[in-house]
């Protein structure tokens, strides 16, 4: 069994800090393995550490488009999934706090409520949104 499939096989088991560790050990050895990298990667994010993911994706993504092994394009597609799961959940996280953020400045404003929060829409991107329109609508019973 190669290093590469102890590390797999630990990750599996859910053994995270065995995997990484084990990572660490074979990146000294061979510091620029692609594999390696995302697999200590994944090590880290599955700890929390996203930055490091975040960086290690950025550095491997320009030498994945010129590798022509298919073990490690196999493995890219599936870091490359895990970070764009990443940007959508941060983007969509973003999203809804910024819409709360919205309402409450609303409501502080002008004692109006919104039927919908209404979300922040950069004027360079407002004829891309094809969301719901929100009316303002007076609150009864307020002083």
């Amino acid at each position: 069994m190669t290093t590469i499939d102890e590390i797999k096989s630990l990750l599996k088991s859910g053994d995270v800090a065995g995997a990484e560790a084990l990572c660490r050990k074979a990146l000294e050895a061979t510091p620029d393995e692609a594999q390696l990298k995302m697999l200590f990667g994944t090590c880290r994010q599955l700890q929390g550490d996203e930055e490091t993911f975040r960086r290690i994706h950025d550095e491997l993504a320009p030498e994945m488009a010129k590798t022509s092994s298919a073990e490690t394009l196999s493995l890219w597609r599936k870091y490359h999934k895990l970070w764009m799961a990443l940007i959508v959940g941060a983007l969509v996280i973003g999203g809804a706090a910024a819409g709360v953020i919205v309402f409450e400045k609303q409501l502080e404003k002008d004692d109006k409520v919104m039927a919908a929060p209404k979300y922040y829409i950069p004027p360079e991107h407002q004829d891309l949104y094809a969301g719901p329109e929100y009316e303002d609508r007076e609150i009864s019973g307020r002083e």
